[in-house]
C-alpha cells in the first residue's frame, strides 16, 4: 500500500506542467545496506522509507514528485506507478549531477532536492520553506553525535559544512573535520532563479556528471547565490546506520507511542491525545473539551511525557506522576493533569501530558529490558506481574516475578503470554533498529498492550559486553554440563542435577558469581576433599575424589547428585542406594523449593 500525501500529485508524464513546487529525490545509487533499493526499505507494513520521505513533503501544495533510478529500477516503478520516474542508465559512473539532468530540471520553477536514503519531518520542509535566499539548506549541527557509536570513518565521511548564524558559508570535501560546523542533512531548496542557474551549469558542462549535492550547491554559492541554513539538530535520519533510525523514531514518552502505532509489530498501542503545557497553561477549558469529546464516558489514564523524561543520555524514570482511573469529567480531568505537569521538576514548551483509555481485564503487565541494564548483555529481562490485574505493577516497585532469557533462545520461553510479549518486542527492535529498549506493557486477552517504548540509558558504564564472547561462553558450558551428565563411577544418580543453594551452599558463602580468589579458597577448604572424607569417617559412601562445587561460566554449583550420594550409607547395596539418589532428584525436580533444605 503506498501512503501517498494528498499534496504530492502523482504524475504520468514528464510533460505535465504546473506552477507548483518540484522535488526530485535521488535514488539511483545502490543501497549502503540490503539489496533493494534504499528507498524500499520497508519500515512497517503500510509504509516504505519512500513514503516517509514523501509524508515530509506533505505540506507543500501541489508538489510534483520525480523520483531518478537507476539500480533495480523496475521495483520502483511497480511499487509506485504514480509517481513520475526517471533513470539514470549511467548510475554506476555518475552521480547526483547526472541524475538531476536526466530528471530534468523544470526552469523557473521552487525546486526540492533529496537523497532516498534520509527520512525527516514536515517540520523540516516547512522551516526551509520560510527561509529567504536563493536556496535553503537543511544542516545538522549535532552531526557529532546524533546517534550512538558513531564511527569516525562515518564522521569522516560526512557531508561537512560550515555555517555562520544562518548562513552556510561552506560546503563539500574542503572542509576539514576541525572547521565543520554541522553536517549536511541531505535536503535542500532552490526558488526558481537557482533552479535556473543550476539548470544552465548542469547543461553547459561546467558541472561533471559525478558532482555531488555538496558540490552543486558549493558551485551554486560561487556564482553568487545566497545560501541559508536551517539547523535540523538531529531531528532526521539516515540508513546507513541502524541507531540513527532509531533517534528518528522515539522522542517523548507519547512521541514515540504515536510513532510506533501504525507499525506492524503485533501489538496495540491505545489511541492517545496531547496536551502541551503552553495550551494547558493558556486554555485548559479547550484541553478539558478535547479529551472529554476524544474519550467520552470511559476511565482513563493522565501519563507523563516530558521532553527531559525519556532521553538517550539521561533517564528520568518513575520521576514523574501518572494518574490512573480518571474519570472523564471536567474537574477530575484538571485536576489530574494539573498533578500530572506539576511533577515535572523543569519545564520545557515541549512537555506534554497525555491520555488515554485504561486498560481492564488485565492478565499480566511488566517491563521488559531488552538488554541487562548494567552492562547491555544480551538477555531479555522481564519484571512481570500476573497477579494483581494492575498495570503499574512493575513501575510501582511492588513484588514482581522475573524472568531471564538469552535472545537467541526466546523460542524456550514456556509461558505463552510471555512468549507473545517478547514476539511484540522482537519485532519493535526490528522497526526501531535497536536492541537496546525499555518496554512497558500489558496483556490483555490476547492482546499485548504497548505502553512505553524508550532506550536503555547505560550512565558512566564502559562497553564491557560482546555478544559473541557471551554466545561463546554459553556454547562452551552446554558443552561442559553434557560432559559432567555422564555419571562417574563413585556417584550414583541417573543425570546431573546442579544447584546454588543445596548442601554447602555457595551462594550464600562465596556468593553467585564469586572472585577467583574467594572460589579457590573455598574449594580448598571445604569443597575439594574435606566434604567427603568427613561423611566417610561417619560411615556414609566414599565419593572422594569428587569435587562438590562445578563451576560453569564463572558460577559456583554443587553438584546434587555428589551430595546425595555422599548421604548414602556406605554398607547399602548399589541397587538400593541408585534408586534412593533419582527418588531424590526425582523429588527436587518437582519441588524446586526444596533446594535450600537438601
Amino acid at each position: 500500500m503506498t501512503l501517498l500525501p494528498a499534496s504530492v500529485s502523482p504524475v504520468a508524464s514528464a510533460e505535465s506542467v504546473s506552477q507548483g513546487p518540484a522535488a526530485i529525490i535521488l535514488g539511483a545509487g545502490r543501497a549502503s545496506r540490503g539489496g533493494s533499493p534504499s528507498a524500499l526499505r520497508s519500515i512497517d507494513k503500510e509504509s516504505r522509507v519512500l513514503d516517509w520521505i514523501l509524508q515530509g513533503f506533505s505540506s507543500l501544495e501541489s508538489l510534483e514528485v520525480t523520483f531518478v533510478a537507476g539500480y533495480r529500477a523496475e521495483e520502483i516503478t511497480a511499487k509506485y506507478p504514480e509517481i513520475r520516474t526517471s533513470i539514470n542508465t549511467n548510475w554506476r559512473r555518475t552521480g547526483p549531477a547526472a541524475s538531476l539532468r536526466s530528471a530534468p530540471l523544470e526552469r523557473g520553477r521552487v525546486t526540492w532536492i533529496t537523497y532516498s536514503d534520509i527520512v525527516f519531518r514536515p517540520d523540516a520542509v516547512e522551516r526551509l520553506s520560510a527561509m529567504t535566499g536563493e536556496i535553503a539548506v537543511a544542516v545538522d549541527s549535532k552531526w557529532r553525535f546524533r546517534y550512538d557509536g558513531r564511527s569516525a570513518e562515518a564522521i569522516l565521511h560526512a557531508e561537512r559544512v560550515v555555517v555562520d548564524g544562518d548562513r552556510l558559508v561552506a560546503i563539500g570535501p574542503e572542509v576539514t573535520e576541525s572547521e565543520a560546523t554541522a553536517e549536511f542533512a541531505g535536503l535542500v531548496k532552490l526558488d526558481s532563479d537557482a533552479t535556473n542557474l543550476l539548470d544552465d551549469a548542469l547543461n553547459s558542462g561546467a558541472l561533471a556528471s559525478t558532482a555531488t549535492v555538496p558540490a552543486i550547491i558549493a558551485h551554486l554559492i560561487s556564482m553568487g547565490v545566497t545560501a541559508s541554513a536551517v539547523d535540523l539538530e538531529g531531528d532526521w535520519a539516515e540508513l546507513d546506520a541502524k541507531q540513527d533510525l532509531a533517534r528518528f523514531i522515539l522522542g517523548t514518552k507519547a512521541e514515540s507511542l504515536e510513532r510506533l502505532s501504525p507499525m506492524a509489530h503485533g501489538g496495540s498501542i491505545g489511541d492517545l491525545l496531547r496536551i502541551s503545557i503552553s495550551d494547558w497553561d493558556l486554555t485548559p477549558e479547550d484541553c478539558i473539551d478535547r479529551a472529554i469529546r476524544a474519550f467520552p464516558s470511559e476511565l482513563l489514564i493522565v501519563r507523563s511525557s516530558a521532553e527531559a523524561e525519556d532521553g538517550w543520555i539521561d533517564s528520568a524514570a518513575g520521576v514523574h506522576t501518572s494518574v490512573l482511573n480518571v474519570a472523564s469529567e471536567r474537574e477530575a480531568l484538571r485536576s489530574a493533569i494539573n498533578e500530572v505537569f506539576e511533577s515535572y521538576r523543569t519545564r520545557s514548551p515541549d512537555d506534554h501530558v497525555f491520555i488515554q483509555k485504561m486498560l481492564t481485564d488485565v492478565k499480566m503487565s511488566g517491563v521488559v529490558m531488552t538488554r541487562t541494564h548494567a552492562i547491555g548483555a544480551p538477555y531479555y529481562v522481564v519484571n512481570y506481574d500476573d497477579v494483581t490485574n494492575r498495570t503499574d505493577a512493575a513501575t510501582a516497585g511492588m513484588e514482581v516475578k522475573t524472568l531471564w532469557a538469552h535472545r537467541g533462545s526466546v523460542q524456550n520461553i514456556r509461558d505463552p503470554e510471555l512468549r507473545s510479549v517478547i514476539d511484540v518486542v522482537s519485532k519493535i527492535e526490528g522497526l526501531v533498529g535497536h536492541d537496546s529498549l525499555d518496554i512497558e506493557f500489558a496483556v490483555s486477552g490476547a492482546t499485548v498492550h504497548i505502553l512505553q517504548v524508550r532506550p536503555i540509558v547505560l550512565r558512566d558504564t564502559p562497553a564491557v559486553v560482546d555478544d559473541d564472547e557471551v554466545d561463546q561462553f554459553l556454547l562452551e558450558a552446554e558443552l561442559k554440563i553434557r560432559q559432567l551428565d555422564a555419571c562417574p563411577s563413585n556417584l550414583l544418580g541417573s543425570h546431573l542435577h546442579l544447584s546454588v543453594m543445596t548442601d554447602w551452599n555457595p551462594a550464600e558463602i562465596i556468593g553467585v558469581t564469586p572472585k577467583r580468589l574467594a572460589s579457590s579458597i573455598y574449594r580448598f577448604l571445604v569443597m575439594d576433599d574435606v566434604w567427603a572424607q568427613q561423611r566417610f569417617e561417619y560411615g556414609y559412601r566414599d565419593v572422594r575424589p569428587q569435587s562438590l562445587m562445578l563451576e560453569i561460566a564463572g558460577h559456583p554449583y554443587v553438584d546434587v547428585r555428589a551430595s546425595f550420594t555422599s548421604f548414602i550409607p556406605g554398607a547399602l547395596p548399589d541397587s538400593l542406594a541408585e534408586k534412593l539418589v533419582n527418588a531424590y532428584l526425582a523429588r527436587l525436580s518437582l519441588f524446586p523449593a526444596l533446594h535450600d533444605k537438601a
